[in-house]
């Protein structure tokens, strides 16, 4: 009974060390079982792990490996993300969390829910917590709650704009027109589409060619 003691009481001052020692970073994490590897370079925990980030973001898992000296935090197994000030949701098998430059990625398939109402799905992508804003180099296909159906390129959401833009995309509106645009930039706020060399095919089957082009996307209507 004592060496249990003793070990339960080793235990409690292992993770008061260590959450007081990220404290300055604003970090804080927690999971069931926590272990110091490589002389305290390495710290993992597995089990209902809870990681919060300023507390307005929070993360879940299975599993997570924070290495010291490099300041990175790799968080596995069933990822949840939530940034409240954002409405950002987000879910993936495998997050990265860098301290050093406050960015959240992913090089693998991830899911992001924006304002309960942009479901979007990704190959890869960046959040830049401190500048609000999250990034793809590769596909990314977006469908939003009124079934308006986006594929594009070269993905940027400007969170303090409430704005997305991207490149070589197509449109398809839930009355099943289609649009073909170069570049593109949609309001998220009056639900409006801004692009530019588009080819148009309505839902007859007519075809159209534009230079530039407004889009309500609520209502269909071109100007």
């Amino acid at each position: 009974m004592k060496n249990k003691k003793e070990i339960i009481f080793y235990y409690l001052i292992i993770m008061f060390f260590y959450n007081f020692a990220i404290s300055s970073e604003k970090i804080d994490y927690s999971s069931d079982t926590i272990k110091i590897l490589e002389d305290g370079k390495i710290i993992s925990g597995e089990g209902d792990v809870q990681i919060t980030i300023d507390e307005n973001i929070f993360i879940s898992s299975e599993k997570f490996e924070y290495n010291k000296e490099t300041g990175i935090y790799r968080i596995l197994n069933d990822v949840q993300f939530k940034d409240s000030i954002n409405n950002i949701k987000a879910s993936g098998s495998e997050f990265i969390l860098s301290t050093v430059d406050n960015k959240i990625l992913s090089k693998k398939k991830s899911k992001v829910i924006y304002n309960e109402t942009y479901h979007i799905d990704l190959n890869n992508f960046e959040y830049d917590v401190d500048n609000q804003k999250i990034s793809s180099d590769d596909f990314v296909k977006i469908k939003d709650n009124i079934n308006n159906y986006f594929e594009l390129y070269e993905f940027v959401f400007e969170f303090k704009t409430n704005k997305f833009s991207g490149k070589k995309i197509k449109f398809i509106d839930n009355q099943q027109n289609k649009y073909f645009l170069n570049e593109v930039i949609v309001s998220t706020d009056d639900d409006k589409l801004y692009g530019k060399e588009i080819k148009f095919t309505d839902n007859q089957q007519n075809k159209y060619s534009l230079n530039e082009v407004m889009i309500n996307t609520d209502d269909k209507n071109l100007y």
